[in-house]
């Protein structure tokens, strides 16, 4: 996180080597570099934790020392979970320098890679964090006026920390940036503040330019600076359809509105961006959840839709739930029937060997009378099998139990073998 303060008066940049102390930080690695300042990585001298402290090369006179002072308080006030925090500041040789929170892992400009195409679903969280922390600056009654992928820093996590405040710190016409609304970066700049007249809205099309260049992986505008500022103003942003031919409308639409000349046409917040964008995605992913079922009925066989249709219309489908009940029926008169049959040979003193065989017969034909009934003509057959085998050996040993063991054993053995089959 930074802030970039205009020049308010002479000095040559000084040089801060690594290996420096600088305030409370010693200076280990030069990061970056650019018009504004340095980067530097380096740690507390004593606390041993990490930041990166930004060296302005600009120096500052009395009043604009003072001036610092108030709007880098301004900046370190701001504290949100995306928003890069300022740990500290000061003057060295009265060059202005910030002590910011460190980001592992470079920013959005390296993450999203120049040229491709993303999903809305893969950029759909890190637009909703940038939203919220601007929502936030905002509400404070702050504008960015820079905001580009290159100042969206990723902490850890890969959270979102917006950075480089240094154009936005305050809207009041006291503020020593008020002489400075032009400045920004012309790629993400809205026609507004291109004609010096920026506002919040300003930073929800800067907003909208990266989720374009995004979605689509072409950047908005093309030319040297000034024709992509005259574009910004004049000319309507190609359709995202035309690079990416299945995007959704509803999310084509969302951008389009928040890249809308006129600040008024736009979204009243970039919060309201943010949950029209994700309503937007949801939308479009529900929408295309029931294509893909209605695509999967209308490519049915036409043979399973008549088939089915024949089964009502024969009265096939309910054919299950008849041959349920008569198996039923069949099973309990069978189940009666054995057990009358039992009580009367009980009552004229049946020798025990046949009065067991009986009963054994009354009920282990109870699953082959249920196989036939409801029409399943394998497991009588293999029912009927197991039956004779076992009532073979019981009759030859004259033993009611080696009836009952070798029948149970070959029932779960067919049991098994069928489920196997069937869950394959």
């Amino acid at each position: 996180m930074s802030i970039n303060i205009v020049k308010a008066s002479g000095g040559a940049p000084v040089d801060h080597p690594p290996g420096r102390r600088l305030g409370s930080y010693d200076l280990e690695t030069l990061i970056a570099q650019g018009g504004s300042g340095r980067i530097y990585y380096a740690r507390h001298w004593y606390l041993k934790t990490p930041a990166a402290i930004k060296v302005l090369h600009t120096s500052l006179g009395g009043k604009g020392q003072s001036r610092f002072y108030e709007e880098a308080q301004i900046a370190a006030a701001f504290k949100h979970p995306h928003i890069a925090r300022v740990l500290d500041f000061g003057l060295e040789r009265g060059m202005p320098f910030l002590v910011m929170e460190y980001a592992p892992h470079d920013t959005l400009g390296e993450y999203y890679l120049e040229g491709n195409s993303y999903e809305p679903v893969v950029i759909l969280e890190h637009v909703r964090q940038i939203c919220s922390g601007l929502q936030h600056i905002h509400n404070l009654g702050y504008i960015h006026r820079d905001v580009k992928p290159d100042n969206m820093l990723l902490g850890e996590k890969y959270r979102v920390l917006i950075s480089d405040f240094g154009l936005s710190v305050s809207a009041s016409p006291d503020s020593i940036l008020t002489n400075v609304s032009r400045v920004g970066t012309v790629s993400h700049m809205a026609p507004e503040q291109i004609r010096g007249k920026v506002c919040q809205a300003s930073d929800q099309y800067a907003v909208g330019v990266m989720m374009y260049e995004w979605l689509s992986g072409k950047p908005l505008f093309q030319g040297t600076p000034i024709d992509v500022a005259c574009q910004h103003i004049d000319a309507q942003p190609k359709p995202l359809h035309i690079h990416v031919p299945d995007i959704a409308p509803a999310v084509e639409q969302v951008v389009l509105k928040a890249l809308a000349k006129r600040p008024e046409d736009r979204f009243g917040s970039v919060q309201e961006l943010s949950i029209a964008f994700e309503q937007a995605y949801k939308e479009s992913v529900e929408i295309h959840n029931l294509i893909t079922v209605t695509t999967d009925v209308d490519t049915e066989p036409l043979s399973a839709v008549v088939n089915e249709d024949d089964k009502v219309l024969n009265g096939t489908t309910g054919k299950k739930q008849t041959t349920l009940a008569k198996g039923l029926r069949l099973l309990a008169g069978d189940l009666f029937i054995g057990m009358v049959v039992l009580m009367t040979l009980f009552g004229l003193h049946v020798p025990l060997f046949s009065f067991q065989l009986l009963c054994g017969l009354t009920l282990l034909s109870a699953p082959m009378i249920w196989a036939w009934s409801t029409q399943q003509w394998r497991t009588l057959a293999f029912l009927t099998i197991s039956f004779v085998v076992s009532a073979q050996v019981g009759l030859l040993a004259h033993k009611f139990v080696l009836l009952i063991l070798p029948y149970s054993f070959l029932l779960f053995v067919g049991l098994f073998i069928r489920l196997s089959l069937k869950f394959r």
